[in-house]
């Protein structure tokens, strides 16, 4: 008797399903490298080349994805919690993404306090801020993307608040589930595998961290995720310490942006560290 898909575990399954996925933005690539190979003048390749480009750029996306849920799902990926300082690492992370936003006629801001420090795993929180600021640009046409943290006693709150098409009700249910695409995936022909907020959320439950998603379609999308501030406290923790500071402060936020972020991102009060 063959064996299908739906016969294998979750994390098995959704890695077969995003394979056979991946064939067609593989076949795209090989059919544009076949019309640049054939173009009859250099301008012509140029512009050819160009789309070369950003279907190799989301090949690799894709590609990162899955890899990503595999070493999530075999445990191969190891979780190290340290001080980070949320500046330095927004500046490092969101490389790449100003020009980007800017060429779809975007403003990224980011308002995070010089000295805000969190207990995290830098790595996947890297990973954590490039999924969500990524969605956030694929899906807002015009507007602000707004990076922002803020502390709150013992734990702190990064945000990406965007003002694109926003996620229905039903649809907010599910984003999280591996491979889901929702109504906005389809209606703006996005590509990916719908394994991005997936992503995420694992993630953020090897940092023990919290992640919260708000939405509102038409006004744009909230995605908060609430970390353990560091203190005194030994930089090789558990991770166990960070989630019990989380979950004593979980995040409630309203998805739409103020007026005045819409003309620059308001200034966010942060408490100093002790």
């Amino acid at each position: 008797m063959p064996l299908t898909i739906s016969a294998l575990d979750p994390i098995t399954a959704t890695l077969a399903a995003a394979a056979h996925d991946l064939r067609q933005p593989l076949r795209a690539l090989l059919l544009l490298l076949d019309q640049w190979r054939r173009a009859p003048t250099p301008a012509a390749r140029e512009e050819l080349g160009v789309k070369v480009i950003g279907a190799g750029e989301s090949v690799d996306a894709l590609l990162r994805s899955v890899s990503e849920l595999a070493q999530l799902g075999d445990g191969s990926t190891h979780t190290e919690l340290h001080r980070v300082t949320l500046k330095r690492l927004c500046g490092s992370a969101l490389v790449g993404y100003h020009e980007r936003a800017t060429l779809q006629g975007l403003r990224l801001l980011v308002e995070v306090p010089d000295d805000l420090v969190v207990q995290a795993d830098p790595c996947l929180l890297d990973r954590v801020l490039r999924n969500l600021v990524d969605n956030a640009v694929k899906y807002s046409a015009t507007g602000t993307i707004l990076v922002s943290a803020r502390s709150c006693g013992n734990v702190v709150h990064l945000s990406v608040q965007d003002e694109g098409v926003g996620i229905p009700p039903q649809d907010l249910l599910r984003v999280r589930e591996p491979r889901f695409r929702g109504r906005a995936q389809m209606d703006h022909a996005v590509e990916g595998l719908g394994l991005g907020l997936c992503l995420v959320e694992r993630m953020c439950e090897r940092m023990g961290a919290h992640f919260d998603l708000s939405s509102q379609p038409g006004v744009g999308t909230l995605a908060q995720i609430t970390l353990g501030r560091a203190s005194v406290q030994p930089c090789d923790s558990a991770a166990s310490s960070t989630a019990s500071a989380v979950q004593s402060s979980k995040p409630r936020a309203r998805p739409r942006l103020s007026a005045g972020a819409r003309r620059r991102a308001p200034q966010q009060a942060s408490e100093p560290l002790r």
